[in-house]
């Protein structure tokens, strides 16, 4: 303590000089002189020339992102050559949601990328909030947050506030989200935004008149959200509503009813936005149902893992007499089948039962629309499975879930089964491996030495002609990865062709990514790509898809343009359109193992529920 004391004494003895008088003494005449003759020479070395000191630019706050160049980000100068209005026009206008593996890879490439921007803007981080907003509406809330957290301080100056507040909502962290409410009510601010979740945090703390006076506030300026003001009666005059005649389901609602401890009910989940999904599937006051569907769709837009469904699927207990009824008659619809086939194929050890199980289940996935779900959660049991000919009907399935989850090398050894002279002879397996070649083609070109002309032939007579919008598309994609087409394949498809092709983009999308691909435009190309396919619905327009690969390859993408095709081929396998196949002759192969689903359900409850 001595010693703290007389080094503290010694320290403040006399103020300190900021600014450290020159050790030179003034009287030395002959030092001064070494200075002079020091600038001299150093004037007259020719090496200091090449030294020049500039003003280095700022750097604009819109070009930060997550992905770096080198990992998953695309290159630096994406935005090379585009306008920056034109950029911030596209990011605003694409879809939020993508239902297609390789767009949505592309879209979350894209809006996280670290990129520079030459143009300047009255709003530099107009950009940046823009990505980060689209991103949070498309469920990437986490990843959205995360690019906002690159934003400078002072530059942001609250306007990423809404999206910590919803984000801390969706974890059930309201503590943290009713003082960021505080913080900016302190402020000044008082948007409807603002006000609603302050009128949610003075019920969380007990004060319901200071509510009551923010919801009477609210009736005046933001009159049409009748899902709040309903909840709002739940939560403090505990009124009685139909919650399943909600339009939409926002954060704030959801806490809301998180709140009110009342039951979700099905069929709400239909129209949420997509921000929603991943809370509705881990919701504890959810039914199964709408856990499975909200689940099943988080999956199926890259919102949550497989493995997050998988849990859910795995926790689903059935009745004896349930799982006995999946051999019988045709596919059913309840929202829990898919669980069901999921268990009883983990558990199946014969090959061709477990097979049959999956492809029964594909049936149904593919009915439903979310096929790359079903695969997505049923991968594991699809890599159990090793081709053999007594599967080689189950080829397409098993190709198609594997290639959907980038396990090329394993879709491969299926392909080749099917490829093999003496398989082809059965009508079911050559169509397979006709629909399915091209794609192999694309991966490999030595794995098979099939004639294109005479792969056109086939296709139209093993579809009745009916396949030619198929064929010419097809023909397009290999074209790009460098097959020759013969001029006779071309003439011998005019001549089947006798309608216009349906397929189009609005003309002013094709023209503009055109322009940008000839520009050199890569970022732009990518987001007009977004724009023309993004719209399609949740399979991907071939023949718009056809000039994106070309676009993309056009400019050296061509991992990206790869996936794009494989995946435009990929949609035209569908089981559904397999009328010939007897289910029911192979039905009776499916055997059940010592740890089947059949023997636990012995022990299960009655009725289906979840392990809460």
């Amino acid at each position: 303590m001595v010693l703290f004391l007389c080094t503290t004494g010694v320290s403040y003895a006399e103020p300190v000089d900021l600014i450290v008088p020159s050790k030179v003494k003034k009287n030395n005449s002959n030092f001064g002189q070494k200075l002079f003759d020091n600038d001299l020479k150093a004037e007259k070395d020719p090496k200091d020339k090449e030294i020049s000191i500039t003003t280095l630019k700022p750097i604009d706050p819109s070009s930060v992102g997550i992905y770096k160049e080198g990992g998953l980000g695309f290159s630096s100068n994406i935005w090379e050559n585009s306008n920056r209005e034109v950029i911030e026009a596209l990011v605003s206008i694409i879809p939020n949601s993508y239902y297609s593996p390789s767009l949505r890879n592309l879209y979350k490439r894209i809006m996280l990328s670290e990129a520079k921007i030459s143009d300047l803007s009255n709003d530099p981080i107009k950009l940046l909030e823009l990505r980060i907003k689209k991103l949070a509406s498309s469920g990437f809330v986490s990843l959205a947050t995360e690019l906002a957290n690159l934003a400078p301080k002072n530059d942001s100056l609250g306007r990423f506030d809404n999206l910590f507040i919803e984000e801390k909502l969706l974890d059930g962290d309201n503590l943290s989200a009713c003082d960021r409410v505080e913080e900016m009510f302190s402020k000044g601010k008082s948007s409807s935004f603002l006000l609603k979740h302050l009128s949610l945090c003075k019920i969380f703390i007990g004060d319901v008149d200071s509510s009551r006076l923010v919801i009477d506030l609210l009736h005046e300026l933001d009159p049409g959200d009748n899902n709040f003001f309903s909840l709002a009666s739940i939560l403090i005059d505990g009124e009685q509503t139909d919650l399943s005649v909600f339009d939409v389901l926002s954060p704030l609602h959801l806490a809301m009813i998180k709140a009110a401890k009342i039951k979700i009910p099905d069929g709400i989940v239909t129209n949420v936005d997509p921000v929603v999904l991943k809370a509705l599937a881990e919701s504890p006051n959810t039914s199964l149902s709408t856990r499975i569907y909200a689940a099943e769709k988080a999956v199926s837009l890259g919102i949550i893992g497989a493995e997050k469904l998988s849990a859910i699927y795995s926790n689903i207990v059935f009745d004896k007499d349930r799982v006995n009824y999946i051999f019988e008659g045709e596919i059913f619809d309840q929202i829990d089948s898919k669980a069901l086939l999921y268990q009883i194929a983990k558990t199946q050890v014969v090959p061709e039962a477990k097979a049959e199980v999956l492809h029964k289940s594909s049936l149904l996935a593919y009915k439903e629309n979310l096929p790359i779900t079903n695969y997505s959660v049923n991968i594991e049991s699809y890599l159990e499975i090793y081709p053999n000919n007594s599967l080689a009907w189950f080829a397409g399935d098993a190709i198609a879930a594997l290639l959907y989850l980038d396990k090329e090398f394993e879709a491969m050894k299926w392909f080749k089964l099917i490829n093999s002279s003496g398989n082809l002879f059965d009508p079911n397996i050559q169509r397979a491996n006709l629909n399915l070649w091209p794609i192999f083609f694309i991966l490999d070109p030595s794995i098979s030495s099939m004639n294109i002309n005479n792969w056109v032939d086939e296709m139209i007579k093993i579809n009745g002609g009916k396949s030619i919008q198929q064929i010419e598309i097809t023909l397009g994609l290999l074209q790009n990865f460098n097959l020759e087409i013969p001029h006779k394949v071309w003439i011998k498809l005019l001549k089947n062709n006798d309608r216009a092709n349906s397929y189009a983009a609005p003309s002013m999308y094709i023209v503009n990514f055109e322009n940008a691909i000839d520009g050199d435009k890569v970022g732009e190309s990518i987001l007009y790509s977004l724009l023309m396919l993004g719209n399609s619905g949740k399979e991907l327009n071939p023949s718009i898809g056809l000039s994106v690969v070309k676009g993309l390859s056009k400019l050296n993408l061509y991992d990206e343009s790869k996936k794009i095709a494989i995946e435009i081929l990929l949609s035209y396998y569908n089981p559904l359109l397999e009328s010939d196949l007897d289910y029911q002759k192979r039905k009776s192969s499916i055997q059940s193992s010592p740890n089947s689903a059949n023997d636990k359900s012995k022990t299960l409850k009655v009725e289906s529920n979840l392990n809460e």
